[in-house]
């Protein structure tokens, strides 16, 4: 089972042989975040993370994320989203260890864990509605201000571009045969609202990182200047190695370029950056890593 470590506050699910389980409501359209804080027990250098499952009653979709495990107090947070028609979801942790789940031992330390549901004070300004799947031969183009149709507060959506960076006159001149993977993950569904239910990497195959790339971009220009204080980015869920480790937010404004989020060493497939309200022109999205190479950035949104 998994132990909780008192005395730190906050509310705990309760335990039961195996793991720890609870029933939340929850209601389809609602964003919902598990936050906790936790680490591996003294001396147990094996344990390897938490698996989060959660069934939504009368549903056949499943959320699965994997936490991984650290030495000391860590928080991990992660964000689901019920389908049509739940009312409820069973939220289970289990403790996994080289690569199998355990029931009989305790392998983890969990404190302050809570499940809440996320209420922005304004519409996600980059929510694209998208009639159909995007195909790959639009990868490269950027949705156009004079070919874009305005909402009903009369605003065109933001202009997005993928980049790779690649400094080909300094490979060329070193003879260098490598090039950076092509893109193949359509922007569009980096702003459709679904954080699940399509691929994640965004080239197909690791991104080169050496003296010619040692990152990969995302911009997103505004038709004018909007009013933000949120960012709220999500990650592939299927492994650990697919969460981003280094990456930063910036943004673009009438008085410079200002940072709005970063991480160094993340751990988490959700992240929010809140800040003081910032008038922007525009945002930056810089990738500089991650555990198995490929860029995998699953949605990303602003308030």
């Amino acid at each position: 089972m998994i132990t909780i470590k008192e005395g730190l506050g906050g509310q705990a699910l309760r335990l039961f042989s195996g793991g720890i389980a609870q029933t939340v409501a929850c209601a389809p359209g609602k964003t919902y975040v598990l936050s906790l804080f936790q680490k591996r027990p003294e001396g147990d250098a094996g344990a390897s993370g938490l698996i989060l499952r959660v069934d939504f009653k009368g549903r056949p979709e499943i959320f699965q994320a994997i936490l991984p495990l650290s030495e000391n107090w860590e928080e991990r947070t992660v964000s689901f989203r019920p389908p049509e028609g739940a009312a409820e979801a069973v939220v289970t942790l289990t403790p996994e260890r080289n690569g199998k789940t355990h029931t009989d031992v305790a392998f983890a330390e969990i404190d302050r864990l809570t499940v809440c549901s996320v209420q922005f004070r304004s519409r996600n300004i980059m929510l694209q509605n998208l009639e159909k799947e995007p195909s790959i031969d639009v990868i490269n183009l950027s949705l156009s201000a004079d070919r874009a149709e305005s909402n009903a507060l009369g605003e065109k959506p933001p202009e997005i571009k993928q980049t790779i960076p690649w400094i080909a006159h300094l490979a060329k001149a070193s003879g260098a045969s490598e090039l950076p993977p092509r893109l193949v993950m359509p922007w569009m569904l980096l702003v459709d609202g679904r954080i699940s239910g399509h691929g994640s990497s965004w080239t197909g195959a690791p991104v080169p990182q050496g003296i010619f790339s040692d990152h990969v971009e995302m911009s997103v220009r505004f038709d004018q200047p909007r009013t933000l204080s949120l960012i709220a980015l999500y990650e592939d869920t299927a492994d650990p190695a697919r969460y981003t480790r280094r990456f930063a937010v910036f943004a673009r404004t009438k008085a410079g370029i200002r940072l709005l989020g970063s991480r160094a060493n993340n751990q988490s497939p959700y992240n929010l950056f809140a800040f003081d309200p910032v008038e922007v022109e525009s945002l930056l999205y810089m990738w500089a890593g991650s555990g198995d190479g490929h860029v995998r950035l699953m949605e990303m949104e602003s308030y």
